[in-house]
């Protein structure tokens, strides 16, 4: 693997919690660079290292990134940041991980790591695509149970809450093809 992979991967396990701050920002933004259009690759130049800047990561370097992201949630060194830089990933690599995180762990979530996590599920979620994958999308929504634990948030104080879950079951509900009445 490429050294400034594996050094931003060692510092994402740092115990200093402004180095893993740090390294959690840095993974975001490497993995939001990979997916984006290649016209705005350049505006990510004065935000990554340089070394990570050149990076171009293939699908297992994309993969071991959330994977570690998922492990390091799973954890007592999780940060929100790290449900933030898990929804900068290519929806493909993240969507299952995200899907067993809010299965397994989301009932330990404050109300920030929840926030962030409809963020996240909101930047997963995909809106249009071929059959096929959408179809095994709405698969995994119904597998892990998503709609039942968007139902289960509404008790949150949070004001954003409510109009991103209305949101996430509208884009839901569109992306299986559904008409839906309240």
């Amino acid at each position: 693997m490429n050294p400034a992979l594996e050094r931003v991967l060692q510092e994402v396990h740092a115990n200093d919690l402004e180095i893993r701050h740090r390294a959690v920002g840095q993974i975001g933004l490497l993995l939001e660079k990979n997916t984006a259009i290649s016209g705005t690759v350049d505006s990510y130049k004065d935000l990554l290292d340089d070394d990570l800047f050149t990076l171009k990561l293939d699908v297992s370097e994309q993969q071991r990134l959330v994977a570690e992201l998922c492990n390091l949630i799973a954890s007592d060194k999780m940060t929100i940041g790290m449900l933030w830089a898990l929804g900068k990933a290519d929806r493909t690599i993240s969507i299952r991980p995200l899907f067993e995180i809010i299965r397994n762990q989301s009932r330990t979530f404050g109300e920030e790591a929840l926030w962030q996590t409809l963020v996240t599920l909101d930047n997963v979620i995909i809106l249009s695509g071929t059959a096929a994958k959408l179809q095994e999308q709405n698969r995994l929504i119904d597998e892990y149970g998503i709609i039942d634990w968007l139902y289960g948030l509404e008790h949150l104080r949070d004001p954003r809450v409510p109009e991103k879950i209305l949101g996430l079951k509208a884009a839901i509900r569109d992306s299986k093809g559904y008409k839906y009445v309240e």
